[in-house]
């Protein structure tokens, strides 16, 4: 997951964690159905393993 406090943040010389990886634990699977939260101004990416 990236996420930042403002919606148009990025990462410039001067301040190169402006956007920055964090570990995302914001999902919950109750009988086979995966519930996902993902905070405001965040983008994650998801790959799921067949289990």
């Amino acid at each position: 997951m990236l996420t930042t406090d403002r919606i148009n943040a990025c990462n410039i010389f001067e301040k190169p964690e402006t956007v920055k990886p964090w570990h995302f634990r914001g999902f919950k699977m109750k009988e086979g159905v995966i519930t996902v939260t993902i905070p405001a101004t965040s983008v994650i990416m998801s790959e799921p393993e067949k289990i």
